[in-house]
């Protein structure tokens, strides 16, 4: 069962609430007629009762109170659910204006592939065209602030909630530009690319999303080196084996470590690969199935 932080999702959607010495939040319930606060949310056994209309999920009680969709529903009961803190704390504190907007602002010129993307993904050893099947990649012109640019749609339940735009150039001065905060639904340090791909119980977690086409199906990637408390969880809930395989930096090895930590923390079963170069969207083909094939077991 889910435990969140509904004390926290009440201060931040400004919910009235009452909360008790024994461990519950109380509220006016948003199923039924309720002029009182009848409805209420046990912090301790993660768990939500009306006196007047019995039993309520937390992910449709989310929805009700908001107005959200159930998508974005299930993503707030995603990112506000607690893990067990490094002194046996119940603590996430990454939620913050997680919902921006309804629908992705693309970048200005952003359309279907042309030569010049899919020249840069053939001369880095990917098949474009495979790449633009599976992961509906997309690509930018020569004007705007995300010019020359693959631009990566990133997924949640199947919706695009945000993207990030790749350099095809090598010469501009960010090799990788984030969707802008106040253009995606979801911000995207607090998912995985290639998650709703991902069918297996254990999978791969690299750092970004070359490793994650590289390896392919199966593989998640993190958006860099650093990762967040929101992609532990979601990591932690998902798999019951995870490999990490992240570069060979020293960036990399800190992050690698710490997560290698923290899974094992959380009782996960995890493992971190040696790199067998600086960035795991570079090594060989071969390399890359012969790691998945443990995984696709």
């Amino acid at each position: 069962m889910n435990i969140i932080d509904f004390l926290k999702f009440c201060q931040d959607y400004r919910i009235d609430y009452d909360q008790s010495k024994r461990g519950w939040i109380s509220i006016r319930c948003p199923f039924c007629s309720d002029k009182g606060r009848h409805f209420g949310y046990n912090l301790e056994k993660g768990y939500g009762f009306c006196l007047r209309c019995g039993w309520h999920p937390v992910d449709l009680t989310i929805q009700s109170l908001t107005g959200f969709s159930k998508m974005k529903a299930k993503a707030l009961v995603s990112l506000y659910e607690l893990i067990p803190g490094s002194e046996g704390v119940w603590t996430n504190r990454e939620t913050e204006n997680l919902i921006h907007v309804d629908h992705v602002r693309w970048p200005d010129g952003c359309g279907p592939m042309t030569d010049s993307h899919k020249l840069y993904l053939l001369n880095r050893g990917f098949d474009p065209d495979e790449l633009e099947r599976e992961w509906e990649l997309k690509g930018t012109g020569n004007w705007g602030g995300h010019s020359f640019r693959v631009i990566v749609p990133i997924f949640f339940d199947g919706e695009v909630v945000s993207w990030q735009g790749r350099d095809i150039t090598d010469e501009q001065g960010a090799k990788y530009l984030p969707c802008p905060k106040e253009w995606e639904v979801l911000p995207y340090k607090h998912l995985l690319y290639g998650l709703d791909k991902a069918k297996w119980k254990k999978a791969v977690v690299v750092e970004g999303v070359t490793g994650v086409w590289r390896l392919g199906q199966g593989s998640i990637g993190t958006f860099g080196a650093t990762w967040t408390l929101s992609q532990l969880l979601l990591i932690s809930k998902t798999f019951d084996e995870v490999l990490i395989f992240f570069d060979g930096d020293e960036a990399g090895k800190r992050a690698a470590e710490k997560m290698f930590v923290s899974l094992e923390g959380l009782g996960k079963e995890a493992e971190i690969l040696e790199p067998m170069g600086c960035d795991s969207g570079n090594i060989s083909q071969d390399e890359a199935d012969e790691i998945m094939e443990e995984v696709r077991k």
